[in-house]
């Protein structure tokens, strides 16, 4: 915190010192000037006196800490003892002035001069806590008073609390007023915008309104024309990184956008999907989707289930909001949007979740979800717990997107075979590249189970067609093999090698070109804490030799076991089926026995099929 920000404190202008809202004020104003706020009131009695009383008796008070801001020109008439005294003789016009100058504005108590300040600082955007006592700040607490911001007045207990509120959210007020509101676009305006400098096709139709503008739909297109007061170049270069940050990357639940920008006028426009209304649940699908955001280096600010939609091909939850919502990641506003999607996973859409939303930007007492059934204790260890996968990485934030790398960086691969897709969520992102690809697993139960989501749009080959579509001798120019060579595959020896034998064989049948194989990374084998797992060796573990080693995954918190080969038996097992190494990568990893040294979980061969 720094002298910069000034905080207003408003409320009652007569109390007796014995006053439950006269001891706030003094511990507002101590504490305010303890976190090292300048302090900023009407320069009178009340709550403004007590304020500055209380601002002085702080250890951190100097002179020049205090501003009053008097309604006449006579500084004596201030009883308020503030170190700087501004005489507007503006009478209750003062309070522009006050509200103005302010970052933000504490309520206690109050009567009409109070409500007129907390509609001033509502309509100049400015952060405003209402402490729950009587008066307006009691009656306005938690509340959005119109549609022009999407937030609401913070709720506060006690000053302590409020300090605690203002510290943790001021930073989100950046915002400054730029004056009266200009008039709105209008509906027909803004359809003529696209019909002049879109492309578009068949009847345009109005989807919705909002605080930001309107959004339209064609045939083939979804169109959203800003139309609010912030500064449309700001919105547009905010909007033009985050457009490039999503089509530099493998995403599933966020929409690959256009931006349009030209004097006065900003649009965005993406690829219409048939989707439903979210209603709550896709727990598993939200913890994805943050960490797909947390990869690309952004959080949701305002996530809330109004903003999504459900993809009804792909069954995934996906952002169709693009606007001011989205900043630059930081680990505050992270975590709060990771309470938002938690919160919306539990109780879905309902009239009053903007309310139980916004309480969990400044807590995590999860005491909105009360009154809906929800034990807040209970719903604060399973948060935790939530919180602790999105945190946590597994193999899809680790070994995927180099896989994903390797592709596009490879030429001339435009169909490709999955041979053990597992779940498909590979398979998935690879056609999002634009890539035709067939996929295999011997377990059918992993397409029955993923079959509308990572596999809807691709082809399953089972393990009964394998041999004739083998026969078929159709070929593909990659076939990905993702860590099936260290899978136990059989308890015996001899059979585990025989099994490993038939894959090669038939992979190489397969390629016409390449082959990309993923295995554990049998070079880091002596270090056995990673961020991913943790692994337990035999006693007599051998790196010469084949040895089975337990794992504990810690993004399941499961038990698998994998089997360690030296890096020699590779180089034979593709020399011997004609595959030449063009190409080696190591997934990057931190070795948690020494953070200063690197550590690979996976390793990736490229190769070429003689």
């Amino acid at each position: 915190m720094t002298l910069e920000k000034i905080v207003g404190v408003i409320g009652d202008a007569n109390l007796s010192k014995d006053d439950i809202k006269w001891k706030c004020a003094f511990d507002v104003g101590k504490l305010l000037i303890d976190n090292e706020y300048r302090l900023a009131n009407g320069g009178m009695g009340g709550v403004m006196e007590a304020s500055v009383l209380g601002a002085k008796s702080s250890v951190r008070y100097k002179e020049g800490m205090t501003i009053g801001v008097l309604p006449d020109y006579n500084k004596a008439s201030s009883n308020s003892q503030a170190d700087i005294l501004i005489p507007t003789g503006l009478g209750l016009a003062r309070n522009v002035i006050l509200v103005s100058m302010c970052d933000a504005i504490i309520a206690i108590g109050g009567g009409s001069g109070t409500l007129s300040e907390i509609a001033l600082a509502w309509q100049m955007n400015k952060m405003i806590i209402a402490i729950d006592l009587d008066g307006w700040s009691g009656n306005l607490k938690s509340l959005q008073l119109d549609k022009r911001r999407l937030d609401k007045i913070f709720e506060a207990e006690n000053a302590i609390r409020a300090i605690e509120i203002l510290k943790e959210n001021i930073e989100n007020y950046k915002n400054n007023y730029k004056g009266v509101k200009k008039a709105r676009l209008g509906v027909n305006n803004a359809k003529i915008i696209i019909e002049n400098k879109f492309d578009f096709k068949g009847a345009i139709i109005l989807l919705g309104k909002g605080a930001e503008g309107y959004v339209f739909k064609d045939e083939r297109t979804v169109y959203k024309i800003f139309n609010n007061d912030e500064l449309l170049l700001n919105q547009y270069w905010r909007l033009s990184a985050l457009s490039e940050d999503i089509n530099n990357s493998i995403v599933n639940y966020l929409i690959n956008f256009k931006v349009y920008y030209e004097e006065n006028l900003l649009a965005i426009s993406y690829d219409h999907f048939e989707s439903k209304a979210y209603e709550g649940g896709y727990e598993t699908d939200l913890i994805l989707l943050a960490k797909e955001l947390k990869k690309i280096g952004w959080v949701i600010t305002d996530f809330q289930p109004k903003n999504i939609r459900i993809h009804k091909e792909t069954d995934l939850p996906t952002i169709i909001d693009i606007g001011h919502s989205f900043e630059p990641y930081s680990s505050n506003l992270f975590r709060k949007m990771c309470r938002r999607m938690y919160v919306s996973s539990l109780v879905g859409n309902f009239d009053n979740i903007k309310s139980v939303l916004t309480e969990t930007n400044s807590s995590e007492k999860f005491l909105g979800l009360k009154e809906y059934g929800h034990d807040p204790g209970t719903v604060k260890e399973n948060f935790n717990l939530f919180y602790e996968k999105i945190m946590i990485l597994d193999k899809k934030d680790v070994l995927n997107p180099l896989i994903l790398k390797i592709i596009q960086e490879t030429s001339d691969i435009n169909n490709l075979f999955d041979y053990g897709s597992g779940s498909g969520d590979i398979a998935f992102s690879i056609k999002k590249l634009g890539i035709k690809v067939i996929a295999y697993d011997p377990d059918i139960n992993f397409y029955e189970k993923y079959k509308n989501k990572y596999y809807n749009g691709i082809e399953f080959i089972s393990k009964d067609s394998m041999k004739d579509f083998l026969k078929s001798g159709e070929k593909f120019d990659c076939v990905l093999l993702s860590l099936v060579l260290c899978h136990p595959l059989h308890p015996d020896e001899k059979e585990r090698n025989t099994i490993i034998e038939k894959i090669l064989s038939d992979i190489t049948s397969l390629s016409s070109n390449y082959i990309l194989i993923a295995i554990c990374n049998p070079l880091y084998t002596i270090k056995l804490k990673s961020t991913l797992q943790n692994k337990t060796l035999l006693h007599n573990f051998d790196y010469f030799k084949e040895n089975r080693i337990k794992k504990l995954v810690k993004s399941s918190n499961g038990i698998r076991y994998d089997y360690h080969r030296p890096i020699s038996y590779y180089e034979k097992l593709f020399q011997a089926h004609n595959m030449k190494i063009v190409r080696m990568e190591q997934t990057i990893g931190e070795n948690l026995d020494n953070p200063n040294l690197f550590y690979s979980d996976f390793l990736i061969f490229l190769l070429e099929v003689d």
